[in-house]
């Protein structure tokens, strides 16, 4: 397909690089995705830090524009997520998502692979909803085994 014209949304593609400059190069953007969100992340605690009282969301929204609530995600990750890589692999949605787990745990949650309706799958494979059913269902299988262990406690 090299040196042919493709038509693509009303935007005009010509293919002259071969694959693997192209997946070099979706790469290296993905990486540094997530080096960006943790560099706002970062950059927004700071922000907060220095500005006065009463400064922070007229700042937030005129000089950077994000909504107060985008704001605190950003913190949240850059608080939560120290890999960059990790991040990108995962997307901000999912990150955000994983922040419900405690720290401790989310390295396993994310190397173990999940089934979601009936599917094995990877959590960089979920969707952000699998991955929400997904940590329901762990939350809830623990909730019972609590209260399994705690009717046997009560037994004996």
């Amino acid at each position: 397909m090299s040196d042919e014209l493709e038509r693509t949304n009303e935007v005009e593609i010509t293919c002259t690089r071969d694959i693997e400059d192209i997946t070099a190069e979706i790469l290296e953007a993905k990486r540094a995705g997530g080096e960006a969100i943790l560099t706002i992340g970062r950059g927004l605690i700071e922000a907060k830090a220095l500005l006065a009282r009463g400064e922070w969301l007229p700042w937030l929204t005129e000089r950077v524009e994000f909504s107060e609530r985008s704001a605190q995600n950003f913190m949240r990750l850059a608080r939560e997520w120290s890999n960059p890589q990790t991040l990108a692999d995962l997307g901000a949605s999912k990150a955000l998502a994983l922040l419900a787990l405690p720290a401790e745990e989310r390295a396993d949650f994310i190397a173990s692979v999940h089934v979601v309706d009936g599917a094995e799958k990877t959590t960089e494979e979920l969707s952000s909803r699998e991955l929400a059913q997904a940590i329901r269902e762990r939350d809830e299988a623990r909730r019972e085994a609590e209260a399994a262990r705690a009717d046997a406690g009560t037994a004996e």
